[in-house]
Parts: structure tokens; C-alpha cells; sequence
């Protein structure tokens, strides 16, 4: 049974010998009436504040579930992320282990036609100085041999006389050689 404080108002009790004092009745079911709206009217607020709260609690556990989706989401990404940058500097190191290799390889190489330039020049060297010494060698003897036929040479000059000037060059270059001798 549903009481409103509007039965409260309009309920009538009937008279007997000694009863209570109807007005008194009547007034004490009006403060009863209205005690009881105040109660339904609080009930009513406290029902919708609890309804706008369950909403509201609803809306904050969607809401923390959303971001708790999307947490798991970001770990994901940041676990594939990492996995790819992992991949990615494994993958930067072995191409640079690779250009290292062949660096080296190519210096190595380098290194090998400098070392065979380098001996081929030092071959070049050791046989122009045999070259070169035997050169010197045969323009000594040459000049020795010279020298030793210096005197005929002189004496073949001073008979002609026509060829003074010659013989006098020949003299002076062979004087100037004697005297750094």
C-alpha cells in the first residue's frame, strides 16, 4: 500500500463517546502530512542525486575503461615501436660493420699498390744508381784515358797554329777540370 500525504489529509475517523479531540487529531495528521512530503520530497532530490551520480559513475568507469584500452593500446605501440628501433639500429650497426669491411678491404688493397708502386720506385732507384755509376765510371775512365793522351793532344795544337783558338778551349776546360781534381 502506497500512503501520500494527501491520504494523510483526508482521512476521517468516526466519533465515539470519549475519542479524541477532532481538532487536535486533525492538526497532528497535517504535521504528519507534511513530515511526510519533507521525507518524499528529500527521497525524490536524494533518488535523482543518486541517478545523476550512477551516471555519472557510469560515464567515469566507460571512461576509465577507454583509457585503460587505450594504455594497453600505447604499450603495444611503444613494445612494436621499440622492437622496430631495435631492428632498425642492429640493422644500422651491421651496415656499418659492412662499410668498415670494405673500408679495410679497400685500404688493405691501397696499401698492397702502394707497397708494390714503392718497390717498383725503389728497383727504378737501384738500378739507375748501377746506371748512374756506371756511367760515372766509364766517363772517369774516359777521362782518364783523356788525360793520358792530353800531352799528344797538346803537341798536335801547337803545330798548327790556325787552330789556336780551338786548342785554347780545349786547354781551358781541361785546365778547369784538372784544378777540381
Amino acid at each position: 500500500m502506497s500512503l501520500q500525504p494527501e491520504d494523510l489529509l483526508q482521512i476521517e475517523f468516526g466519533t465515539a463517546f470519549r475519542g479524541y479531540n477532532r481538532e487536535e487529531v486533525d492538526e497532528f495528521l497535517e504535521e504528519i502530512a507534511s513530515y511526510f512530503q519533507e521525507l518524499l520530497n528529500q527521497q525524490a532530490k536524494l533518488t535523482q542525486e543518486n541517478e545523476f551520480l550512477k551516471q555519472k559513475l557510469h560515464q567515469q568507469e566507460t571512461e576509465i575503461q577507454r583509457l585503460k584500452a587505450k594504455q594497453e593500446e600505447l604499450k603495444k605501440q611503444i613494445e612494436a615501436e621499440k622492437d622496430l628501433l631495435q631492428k632498425e639500429a642492429q640493422m644500422i650497426v651491421a651496415e656499418a660493420r659492412l662499410k668498415a669491411q670494405n673500408l679495410l678491404g679497400e685500404a688493405e688493397r691501397k696499401k698492397y699498390r702502394l707497397e708494390l708502386e714503392y718497390r717498383k720506385l725503389l728497383e727504378q732507384y737501384r738500378q739507375f744508381q748501377l746506371r748512374f755509376k756506371a756511367l760515372l765510371q766509364t766517363f772517369l775512365e774516359s777521362l782518364n784515358q783523356y788525360e793520358k793522351e792530353l800531352p799528344e793532344i797538346s803537341l798536335l795544337l801547337d803545330s798548327n797554329a790556325s787552330q789556336d783558338s780551338i786548342g785554347e778551349v780545349v786547354r781551358f776546360s781541361l785546365e778547369d777540370f784538372q784544378e777540381k781534381k
